[in-house]
């Protein structure tokens, strides 16, 4: 689903994001992980289960440092005025050890 707080927080922080053109979520496909240098999941409680439960075989075989777990809640457990300066304090990060290394954002 288009999330309007999240919309609205790219605006604030001075990205030009229109809600009404932006296509839906892609579903999560294997290719998908296995092109993906860094992996990021909001909340390892709710993730990693996904993850085995579609991707056990990718899972088992996948170098458990290319997977990141934020501690951060989806919206029906934490309002999204708590998670998004939450996010962006993680992405900041993710920004500055990734600035360090030859994978760039």
């Amino acid at each position: 689903a288009r999330s309007r707080s999240a919309a609205e927080a790219l605006r604030q922080r001075g990205m030009n994001f229109d809600l009404l053109a932006a296509r839906s979520p892609l579903q999560l496909e294997a290719a998908d992980l296995d092109r993906a240098d860094h992996i990021v999941a909001l909340k390892k409680a709710e993730h990693l289960p996904l993850l085995r439960e579609r991707f056990s075989g990718w899972l088992n075989g996948a170098n458990p440092g290319r997977i990141e777990y934020w501690h951060i809640d989806d919206v029906d457990r934490m309002a999204p005025a708590k998670a998004l300066p939450l996010i962006a304090e993680e992405v900041e990060a993710l920004m500055k050890r990734l600035a360090g290394t030859s994978v760039r954002l």
